[in-house]
């Protein structure tokens, strides 16, 4: 009996330990706003735009992989910026996918005509 109860609190604490070391969809989303944010903030070619990131969602693409959309704020509009992610369970990374920022061109000429 204390033996098979020894096993059950030793499986518990295997299965906490790993899932602690998991991160979730969810701060995996908030860590991807601030770092995006972050970068927007400090990067010559985006700070003078002033973008502000409004939310990050991600939908799993595969077994360690998630697709999604950085949604930020220039101006009055929002434009979705398309991410890739690959995450192992307890560290993630993530891209722009090619021409995510094309909608800059449009806001550019947009502005510059204005003037």
């Amino acid at each position: 009996m204390r033996r098979d109860v020894f096993f059950v609190c030793a499986g518990f604490i295997v299965l906490f330990a790993l899932s602690s070391c998991t991160i979730s969809k969810s701060e995996m989303e908030q860590g991807i706003k601030q770092s995006f944010q972050k970068k927007m903030d400090t990067d010559p070619d985006y700070k003078k735009y002033g973008m502000k990131v409004q939310k990050v969602t991600l939908i799993k693409a595969g077994l360690n992989s998630y697709d999604g959309f950085v949604t930020v704020l220039i101006g009055n509009k929002t434009h979705e910026i398309p991410i890739s992610v690959k995450a192992d369970g307890s560290q993630y990374f993530y891209e722009t996918k090619p021409l995510a920022f094309a909608f800059l061109i449009k806001y550019n000429l947009q502005n510059l005509f204005k003037q």
